[in-house]
């Protein structure tokens, strides 16, 4: 009986440490960078996300801070969402008097360029070297 443990443990270790390798590691990934403006001034905070148009690859994003991005992508055509939301005030979370105030948000990027983005990257390794440059504007120019 105890041979037979030793055996299957043995055979499940194999197993375990032969494995396919993880996703991440066959993933070849691009790394980007750049800068993100906003009427002509860089964008303070946000987040800009690359998802495939494709719907291969894997979709993946960084923190937007002074207007300067730094991300890893995998190749292929990306579409491009920046969201930067801005504080415009405060509430009560609940009706209650000592209810906690929490924030008041609004988006101050057009849905051109989060929710119905018109922005498409083409990343393509060794060949995205370059800071990419989004200059955004919001129609009040």
């Amino acid at each position: 009986m105890f041979r037979i443990s030793v055996t299957a443990c043995c055979c499940g270790l194999i197993l375990f440490f032969s494995g396919c390798g993880s996703a991440a590691e066959e993933t070849p990934r691009v790394s980007l960078s750049g800068q993100i403006t906003l009427d002509g001034r860089p964008l303070e905070s946000g987040r800009i996300s690359f998802s495939p148009v494709d719907g291969t690859g894997q979709s993946t994003g960084a923190a937007i801070t002074a207007g300067q991005f730094s991300v890893e992508v995998s190749p292929g055509t990306m579409r491009v969402e920046i969201v930067s939301p801005k504080v415009t005030g405060t509430r009560k979370a609940y009706d209650t008097p000592d209810s906690p105030l929490i924030d008041v948000t609004k988006e101050q990027i057009p849905n051109r360029y989060n929710t119905k983005s018109e922005l498409i990257v083409d990343v393509v390794a060794g060949q995205n070297d370059d800071k990419q440059l989004f200059e955004l504007t919001s129609g009040k120019e």
